[in-house]
């Protein structure tokens, strides 16, 4: 997943993509849950980025995979619902989820 993001704090990073069947944008894919055998079909998610919070702009690469638990299915050219969340010990720091295009190289 390539991102820019910006952050003050945080100690943890998670990135997650979920798609359908199709590769279509699908409300129910973006509803909470939907990674736990709802309607994404694919589930491609990481805890393991490395990043920097300093209250400046910042692009960079980051990895999802099958290796967490929980991911599972293939991953299509199409649309898939995106979420990068950077959080803290007690609560989150940033936040963005969005629908974005999959490209395959």
């Amino acid at each position: 997943m390539h991102a820019r993001y910006s952050c003050d704090v945080g100690t943890l990073i998670w990135t997650s993509v979920k798609q359908n069947a199709t590769g279509t944008i699908d409300p129910a894919v973006a509803a909470e849950g939907s990674g736990f055998g709802g309607a994404a079909t694919a589930w491609w998610q990481s805890h393991r980025g490395t990043f920097t919070c300093d209250g400046k702009r910042h692009v960079g690469w980051f990895d999802v995979d099958l290796i967490e638990e929980g991911s599972r299915g293939q991953l299509r050219k199409g649309w898939a619902w995106v979420q990068f969340c950077v959080t803290t010990e007690e609560d989150l720091s940033a936040i963005r989820m969005e629908w974005a295009r999959v490209v395959q190289n």
